[in-house]
């Protein structure tokens, strides 16, 4: 017999705390607009102008990306992601900036 308890810490754990539900966990994929943020080309959200976010079920064709306000993650210092020799911004998941291409890059300009 299982107990609730067990199952309610199965679910965090598959779930991730604090993480937002996608298709692959059998959650809903969230819209962009449910996120705070608008449908756009890759151009549209550079440095300055916003975060790209996870994948969302209503940023498709042109407008393919969903880009967030630079608000939706706080105040964190931004950072430069590496990977091989090129360099990309890290992209606002679930209010946290992380590097969705490469890994973070070194003060010294290398990958750590």
């Amino acid at each position: 017999m299982r107990t609730p308890a067990l199952s309610l810490v199965v679910i965090v754990s598959l779930l991730g705390c604090g993480r937002t539900p996608t298709a692959e966990d059998g959650g809903a994929v969230p819209t962009c607009a449910s996120l705070g943020g608008t449908c756009g080309a890759v151009s549209a959200c550079s440095a300055g102008a916003g975060y790209l976010t996870q994948s969302t079920s209503d940023c498709t064709g042109a407008a393919s990306v969903c880009c967030l306000p630079l608000s939706a993650c706080g105040s964190q210092a931004e950072f430069t992601c590496c990977e091989a020799s090129s360099t990309f911004r890290p992209s606002c998941v679930s209010g946290q900036l992380v590097c969705t291409v490469g890994t973070r890059c070194g003060s010294d300009g290398g990958v750590h």
